[in-house]
């Protein structure tokens, strides 16, 4: 069971400025949540930022090499 939507998750990670901060977001969400749907929201936000920072990099690589 998903606690957060995917809409939610891509907000926190767009919004954290660290994993650590990403961390402390999360968890203040799941207080009384146990720690196996901690962890699932963690990794899926991990995983977010992740293709976020791709998906950046690769857009500012078309800005500086046009094709």
């Amino acid at each position: 069971m998903q606690l957060l939507s995917d809409d939610q998750i891509v907000q926190i990670a767009a919004s954290s400025e660290s994993i650590e901060d990403m961390q402390n977001k999360l968890f203040s969400l799941f207080t009384n949540a146990e720690s196996s749907q901690f962890n699932e929201a963690l990794d899926r936000a991990l995983f977010t930022a992740d293709v976020m920072g791709f998906v950046d990099s690769k857009e500012g690589m078309r800005m500086v090499w046009p094709s």
